[in-house]
């Protein structure tokens, strides 16, 4: 019985050393040697690119000027992210060739089950292609490979950092589509109560349901509340298979705000019941749900009074 353990324990020992020996070059120091734009990757041809963070394949697709995730849920997706991750990809930089030994890829995480693989495309044309492996021990470095090639860089960068990224924070967590600083009226219809803004030049007016009479606002009132709106981030995501249970025939809030094109969005909230201080949120012009917490909701759920001018004291 003693024999087979002490092959067992030989071999890992073996094995061990191996290891040893192969990740030894991982202390050598990034060179000056460099090839810049490693991918020969133009950003601005890109308009769909894919990749895995662990098990889950993720996909994103342009449409316009707005990206959107189409995998694993279905949503807009955060911009700013999306552009650092292609202007990191066509500024890519790589030093010496670490190793083109296909035996190796392992130690590095670029081979096929431990590396990230990064596909960039135009359309249905795949302009370039990487798989990211592990970051160096100082954390500034990343290693990676060409997916049709069996040389492995040393990449300069937090790379690897980025496209493992949480899955939330790849997605655009603005509850508003449209930009709130350039409404020219917003409504509220709030515990059966409805009143609106209406800007007419430079001037804030406010009117009570069934608005025939109007009055002056609070401009600055005003302009900090749509302020607020364009600020307004989602508190959480509701994945889509949740969306068929969330009924909005009664909403605590409804928010409408008007363009001047005549370009409208409109924000409804329900609560979401039980001891549980949360809304369900949506707009009319995205087809996901999302949840704002209390201290959210109360920023967006304003009354008449709180628009209404201070009253000069005698």
């Amino acid at each position: 019985m003693k024999k087979p353990l002490y092959l067992l324990l030989g071999l890992l020992a073996i094995f061990v050393i191996v290891y040893f020996l192969l990740t030894q070059k991982e202390k050598k120091t990034f060179r000056q040697e460099k090839v810049e734009n490693f991918l020969q990757l133009d950003s601005t041809a890109v308009n769909r690119f894919e990749f895995n963070l662990f098990d889950t394949k993720l996909a994103f697709e342009k449409v316009g000027q707005q990206w959107y995730m189409t995998r694993p849920d279905s949503c807009r997706a955060d911009n700013r992210a999306i552009e650092q991750m292609l202007s990191m990809a066509m500024h890519l930089e790589v030093g010496e060739i670490i190793s083109s030994n296909p035996e190796k890829q392992f130690v590095f995480q670029v081979d096929t089950l431990m590396g990230n693989r990064l596909d960039f495309f135009d359309g249905e044309n795949l302009l370039a292609s990487m798989v990211i492996g592990k970051m160096q021990e100082d954390r500034l470095h990343a290693y990676l490979r060409k997916t049709d090639s069996d040389d492995v860089y040393l990449a300069k960068g937090l790379f690897s950092s980025i496209a493992n990224r949480r899955l939330d924070l790849w997605k655009d967590r603005s509850l508003f589509v449209l930009d709130p600083k350039q409404a020219s009226q917003i409504e509220f219809s709030q515990d059966q109560k409805k009143f609106r803004l209406t800007k007419e030049d430079t001037l804030w007016l406010v009117s009570a349901h069934p608005y025939q009479e109007s009055s002056p606002a609070d401009g600055g009132a005003v302009e900090e509340y749509l302020e607020t709106l364009a600020d307004m981030k989602v508190d959480e995501f509701i994945k889509a298979s949740r969306f068929g249970g969330i009924s909005f025939n009664r909403p605590q809030l409804e928010l409408q705000l008007t363009f001047p094109d005549g370009g409208q969005e409109k924000v409804v909230a329900v609560a979401q019941g039980g001891e549980d201080s949360r809304y369900f949120v949506k707009t009319d012009r995205d087809r996901n749900v999302f949840i704002l917490y209390e201290f959210n909701f109360k920023r967006i759920a304003k009354t008449l009074e709180d628009f209404l001018p201070e009253e000069e004291e005698e």
